[in-house]
């Protein structure tokens, strides 16, 4: 895998954590609003949502909390979910055309921007 897959694989953990990490419940997008983003922003086909949206709902299921965990747990579960989204990451990947690519990276780094703008904000 080249270095700009990896790096399309990382944003795309990015977009949907943030998604995932919205502080207001209430307002949290679920899969089906963040299919809803990724269509339209890049013009995926039927054929790609009908592909792509279980690789989201399934990234959307590991992102649930997990209660009762321990710290010692911790680092092992991070990893392993690093590792789980960077399959999927590389699955949802290989379905997008050049120019969707090209798009998706532009969606993905101004997300990455708000986020690193918001985390300042907060310190």
């Amino acid at each position: 895998m080249n270095k700009k897959n990896v790096i399309l694989l990382i944003m795309l953990a990015s977009i949907i954590m943030l998604f995932a990490q919205n502080n207001n419940h209430q307002n949290r997008p679920d899969a089906k609003q963040i299919m809803e983003t990724l269509t339209s922003r890049l013009k995926l086909t039927s054929t790609q949502q009908e592909s792509i949206s279980p690789l989201v709902q399934k990234q959307f299921e590991l992102m649930k909390p997990r209660g009762g965990q321990k710290k010692s747990q911790g680092k092992d579960n991070r990893e392993e979910f690093k590792k789980s989204m960077d399959e999927i990451n590389e699955q949802i990947s290989e379905l997008l055309n050049k120019d969707q690519q090209k798009e998706y990276k532009i969606m993905l780094e101004e997300i990455h921007n708000k986020r690193e703008h918001g985390q300042k904000n907060r310190n």
